[in-house]
């Protein structure tokens, strides 16, 4: 009966043993793990700053460009709105123009 003791206590030693050997090498095995889960959120960070000062260069640019756009196209009306006043003020001579030819003829005309 002892040796059966025996054999049962260094049967269940062996288990501890293993179990503790286990124990250890999972201790191990999440050190690494939460490691790299830090690494990864430090360079998730540097990510996600990058993506933000990206994010902010693109909305400057279009703003700038943006305000640009705006800028052409005011001067591109303020051009066609000098270019009416001028069509129209050369409208308005040729008609005085034309008037004025058309009294003349008609003077001329009943004059002789």
């Amino acid at each position: 009966m002892s040796d059966i003791n025996g054999a049962i206590l260094e049967r269940l030693e062996k288990v501890v043993d293993k179990l503790s050997e286990n124990s250890s090498k999972m201790g191990e095995l999440l050190a690494v793990h939460n490691e790299k889960l830090d690494k990864q959120d430090r360079i998730d960070a540097v990510l996600f700053e990058k993506i933000e000062s990206v994010h902010r260069e693109i909305n400057r640019r279009s703003d700038e460009i943006k305000k640009g756009c705006e800028r052409d196209i005011r001067k591109v009306d303020d051009r066609l709105r000098t270019m009416e006043k001028k069509m129209w003020s050369i409208f308005g001579a040729l008609s005085i123009i034309s008037l004025s030819s058309l009294v003349q003829s008609d003077n001329r005309s009943s004059g002789t």
